[in-house]
Order: structure tokens, then sequence, then C-alpha cells
């Protein structure tokens, strides 16, 4: 018999340690992945920009994550779309 508000505290706990998990890999990651973006886009603001948009994204699709792969590689390749988004929104404006 499960106890209401017994399974939330598990959800909590569950989500809890999935945001430690990322704030631990993107806080040792980052700097490797703001270096990933300034190849592809060179100017410090649009890399700035483009790290924040990442961020995000990784963020949403934390749980999409394998944890047992290379969360640099999967961060790069996300900023690397979020790079060609920022160049594509841009030619049509």
């Amino acid at each position: 018999m499960t106890l209401r508000g017994e399974g939330d505290r598990n959800q909590s706990h569950d989500d809890a340690a999935r945001t430690e998990q990322f704030v631990e890999l993107y806080s040792a990651a980052h700097r490797s992945v703001y270096a990933c973006v300034m190849t592809l886009v060179r100017d410090p603001s649009d890399a700035d920009e483009v790290l924040q948009e990442t961020s995000l994204v990784l963020w949403r699709k934390f749980n999409d994550f394998r944890p047992d792969g290379d969360f640099v590689s999967w961060a790069c390749g996300i900023a690397y779309n979020q790079a060609r988004k920022l160049y594509w929104d841009w030619s049509f404006k």
C-alpha cells in the first residue's frame, strides 16, 4: 500500500537527483561546450546566445541523454544545431 504523497516524495527525490546529475555534468562540460560553440560562431556575443539556447535545450532534453554516453559530445551536437538555427533565423531577417 502506498500512502498518499509517498509517490510525490519519491518523484521529488528522483527529480532532485536528476537535477544534481545535470548540474554536475554541465558544470564539468561548460568550458568544452563553449569552446565548441566558439568554433561554430566565432563572435563572443553570438556564442553567448547559442550557449544560452543550448543550455535550455540540454535541460529540456536531459531525459534523452544516456547515462553511459559522452555528455560533451551530446552537448556539442545540440550546440551545433542551435548555431545552425541561429544563422538560419538570421538569414530570413
